[in-house]
C-alpha cells in the first residue's frame, strides 16, 4: 500500500530569507553562488536574484543524486529588458558551473520570450533547441517552465501561469548525452553584457521536482511482505501520476 505521495522538491518561498534562499518546504537547502549573498533573498512569497552586475551568472542549487527528473518552476522579471537580453531558468545534471542543462527563458528588449535547451560542457555553452513563445511579454507576468530529462531524452516547454491549464506539446526535444552525472538541481540567472537595466531581478516561485517523488510504503499488505530501507528506488505497477513520474523514494 502506498500513501503520502509528495514531490521530491516543493518550494513555495513562503518564508524571508535574506543572502540566500533558506530551506525549502521539503527540507532541503538551498546554497548560492556568483555575485554578492545580498543579491539573493525571499520575500512576499518568491524567490529572487538581483543581477547587480551585467554578463555574470548567479545560481541558487540544491544537492541531489538524481539524474533523471522532471522540474516545475515559475519564473518572471521585475522589468522588461532594455540593451540585451534578461535570461533565467531551471538547472538540471549540475555539476558545476561549467557543466549542466538547463532551460532557459529569454526575456527579450523586444519582449519576446525564448526558451532554450541548452548545455555547458566544460566551460562551454551550446544551444540544443529554441522556441519562441507567441506571447508579447510583461514586466511581472509569470511563465511555468517544465524541464526533463530521461536518460539522453531532454525535453522543455514554457506556458503562462495565467493560463492555468499546462501547455500539452514539448516545444523542445532533444538527444544529448554529453553530461550524465549530476550533483545538484537549481536555477541559473544572467544578463546579455549589453543589458542597461539598473539591478534587475528575476524572481522564481513553485519549484517542484516531480520526478523522483517520495511516498510512504506499507511493506506487509494482505498477506505480502516486502522489505524496503528507506531512500530505496521503488516503482508503482500502476502510477497514480502520469507515467513520467514513476521513480520515487520510500520514506
Amino acid at each position: 500500500q502506498v500513501i503520502g505521495i509528495t514531490p521530491w522538491l516543493s518550494d513555495t518561498s513562503t518564508r524571508t530569507a535574506s543572502s540566500g534562499w533558506g530551506t525549502a518546504d521539503t527540507g532541503q537547502g538551498w546554497a548560492i553562488v556568483g555575485g554578492s549573498a545580498s543579491d539573493f533573498a525571499v520575500s512576499a512569497g518568491v524567490g529572487t536574484i538581483t543581477l547587480t552586475t551585467v554578463s555574470a551568472t548567479r545560481r541558487s542549487f540544491i544537492d541531489t543524486t538524481y539524474t533523471d527528473f522532471d522540474y516545475y518552476i515559475d519564473i518572471t522579471t521585475s522589468a522588461t529588458a532594455t540593451g540585451g537580453s534578461l535570461v533565467g531558468g531551471p538547472t538540471g545534471r549540475y555539476i558545476d558551473s561549467s557543466n549542466l542543462y538547463t532551460a532557459r527563458m529569454e526575456f527579450t528588449t523586444a519582449n519576446t520570450l525564448i526558451l532554450t535547451l541548452r548545455k555547458v560542457v566544460n566551460g562551454t555553452e551550446a544551444a540544443l533547441g529554441a522556441y519562441t513563445l507567441p506571447d508579447t511579454y510583461v514586466a511581472g507576468t509569470y511563465y511555468r517552465i517544465r524541464f526533463q530529462a530521461r536518460g539522453a531524452l531532454l525535453r522543455a516547454k514554457a506556458w503562462a501561469v495565467s493560463a492555468v491549464v499546462e501547455t500539452p506539446e514539448w516545444q523542445i526535444s532533444a538527444m544529448d548525452g554529453d553530461i550524465a552525472d549530476t550533483a545538484f538541481f537549481g536555477t541559473r540567472s544572467n544578463s546579455a553584457s549589453a543589458n542597461t537595466n539598473v539591478n534587475p531581478v528575476i524572481s522564481y516561485d513553485n519549484a517542484q521536482i516531480v520526478n523522483p517523488q517520495t511516498f510512504t510504503v506499507t511493506r506487509s499488505f494482505n498477506g505480502v511482505v516486502k522489505s524496503h530501507s528507506a531512500g530505496e528506488p521503488v516503482s508503482l505497477a500502476h502510477p497514480t501520476l502520469h507515467p513520467a513520474h514513476r521513480q520515487a523514494q520510500v520514506s
